[in-house]
């Protein structure tokens, strides 16, 4: 199943390199919101002394609404190219169309989420303390669980053609509000203290919720693409 799904993720990944549309559209708005908050921050006044203990939420809030460009396309190119049909209807296993999404979205959005740390960097003039290194760690585990989750959500409003674009976040950000933001935020700003450790409940919790989505995933989503 897995050589199945890798290779759905490779067709992904080399499909979104030619056309560019969802990995475009995520780099537009993250930079967009980036502006929004560095004029917000300008007119305000607000030094490094504020924007400190901003920082972690003004990355995942920026990471989630991003991201939630590409889940939206995700599925959504397929269906309307007829190519899911396609691909549901190949002798394998249809959790690997699930488990192939999971690895593209996640490439694609991580790329997004690294450029928006840059872009943080670039507007604010901000090091991370110096522990750049473990800020990393948890968008590596964090973006993870929000493809985990926002992949499932993205095959179920696939099929509702009128109002898939709000469906998504509508559905989406309930999800993942206690189970993937929340922990992410805290676990940013113990890193940007200096010691990864401190985050390791905030890391468990990301783990944990993410091997639920994934179980979850697995034994639902033979239904969840079916009209």
């Amino acid at each position: 199943m897995m050589g199945q799904a890798l290779t759905i993720a490779k067709k992904d990944i080399k499909t979104e390199f030619r056309t560019k549309e969802m990995i475009f559209s995520m780099f537009i708005f993250s930079l967009f919101i980036m502006v929004a908050f560095y004029f917000a921050f300008y007119f305000y006044s607000i030094g490094q002394e504020k924007l400190e203990p901003l920082v972690p939420p003004i990355l995942w809030i920026t990471f989630c609404f991003a991201g939630m460009f590409g889940l939206h396309t995700s599925f959504s190119k397929e269906k309307d190219r007829g190519s899911l049909d396609g691909l549901m209807l190949c002798p394998m296993d249809r959790s690997a169309i699930y488990f192939g999404k999971i690895i593209s979205n996640y490439f694609l959005i991580l790329l997004v989420d690294i450029s928006s740390v840059i872009f943080f960097t670039m507007f604010f003039s901000y090091d991370y303390n110096g522990n750049i290194i473990p800020v990393l760690i948890v968008v590596l585990l964090g973006t993870f669980s929000f493809v985990i989750s926002g992949t499932l959500v993205s095959g179920i409003a696939v099929n509702s053609r009128s109002i898939r674009g709000v469906l998504i976040p509508i559905l989406l950000i309930p999800v993942i509000l206690l189970t993937v933001l929340m922990p992410s935020i805290n676990a940013t700003s113990k890193a940007l203290e200096g010691n990864i450790l401190d985050a390791i409940p905030e890391l468990r919790i990301l783990g944990m919720f993410a091997v639920i989505y994934i179980a979850l995933a697995y034994l639902l989503f033979d239904f969840v693409l079916e009209e």
